[in-house]
């Protein structure tokens, strides 16, 4: 993947998103309320594209979720990706590190950024914040 303005990042997770929720038939819920147009760097493309991509795998390969919820926004100087779904969880404490979630965790790093994860009988959440850069 190749560096790129969030706008058209945020074009093609909503889509890719939207397809594979789709084929689940779970319907997907997707908030933007990002208004600067921020220059993504390839990796940091790269790396949140395919941590948004994990993210939907899981809900809905465990959770059987109802509806996914995907949120971007500005925190702080942060970029901010909620994914919640209201699928079948375990309280986290019950959870493995999975591959799946070890990656994600690394690719969060990498960019400087932070993911965790909140979790209730009926409700997950996973919250990846990064830094980024000036408005393009």
């Amino acid at each position: 993947l190749s560096a790129t303005s969030l706008d058209n990042a945020t074009t093609i997770w909503q889509s890719e998103a939207r397809q594979r929720c789709e084929a689940a038939k779970v319907p997907l819920h997707w908030e933007q309320t990002t208004t600067a147009n921020h220059i993504l760097s390839a990796r940091q493309n790269a790396n949140i594209t395919r941590i948004l991509r994990e993210a939907v795998s899981n809900a809905l390969r465990h959770a059987q979720p109802g509806q996914i919820t995907i949120v971007i926004g500005e925190e702080a100087g942060e970029l901010t990706l909620k994914v919640i779904n209201d699928g079948n969880t375990l309280e986290e404490s019950h959870w493995g590190e999975g591959r799946g979630r070890h990656i994600m965790r690394e690719r969060a790093t990498e960019l400087g950024g932070n993911i965790a994860w909140q979790s209730s009988g009926n409700e997950c959440c996973l919250h990846l914040s990064l830094p980024i850069v000036s408005p393009a």
